[in-house]
């Protein structure tokens, strides 16, 4: 919504991990583990050129 507009509420490190997390959570339980660890390998080299801080939720 607005508010989360203005406080930037989309470029938060915590928010967006754990967006990312949900994904590949719900990428496991549809397509178990095998579809879920080609996925995650798979963008794996875009999420270390981003240089993302590990946070621990």
């Amino acid at each position: 919504g607005k508010g989360e507009k203005r406080s930037q509420a989309n470029q938060r490190d915590s928010l967006l991990c754990d967006v990312l997390e949900a994904v590949y959570g719900a990428i496991f339980l549809d397509g178990g583990f095998s579809e879920a660890r080609r996925v995650i390998l798979r963008n794996l080299p875009d999420l270390n050129a981003q240089q993302m801080p590990i946070i621990d939720a």
